[in-house]
């Protein structure tokens, strides 16, 4: 069930990415073993805008962005925890990396693709279930049993 939870919310934020066109990412804090979705602050152009008298004052690079999160305006943008006893998130892997403690995040794209991801979930009898997230389509997977 552990896994399941943590999947339909990586799908959430995949689908919600796509269905608005901006950034979100899954974030999951393994210190506190507790996660939530967030998502790209909609951008406000700056203004006045003026158009260039001379051609040499005209830039064509789109404009420089900085990415700011914010926790998504429903239940899954507050901190959850999995609510199965005996069960802990024990790592996540982005790539290459293991990360064991702290803040880590799964990201996804507004054009459907992912950071490639595997979350490992652990019970108290060492049974082990990974959710993993497939690059590009952003694809959640459940894994159960298997050495990763």
């Amino acid at each position: 069930d552990a896994a399941d939870i943590v999947a339909a919310d990586l799908r959430y934020a995949g689908q919600r990415a796509v269905a608005t066109g901006r950034v979100h990412r899954w974030i999951l804090d393994l210190d506190d073993q507790t996660f939530r979705v967030e998502q790209q602050q909609q951008a406000v152009p700056e203004g006045p805008f003026e158009t260039p008298t001379h051609s040499g004052l005209l830039d064509l690079a789109p404009p420089g962005q900085e990415l700011v999160l914010e926790p998504i305006p429903d239940q899954t943008g507050q901190w959850r925890w999995l609510d199965e006893p005996g069960v802990v998130i024990a790592a996540l892997y982005l790539g290459d990396e293991e990360f064991k403690d702290g803040l880590v995040s799964v990201g996804f794209s507004g054009d459907g693709g992912a950071d490639p991801a595997e979350i490992e979930l652990r019970d108290q009898h060492e049974f082990t279930s990974f959710v993993r997230v497939l690059p590009f389509t952003g694809e959640v997977r459940i894994v159960q049993g298997e050495a990763r």
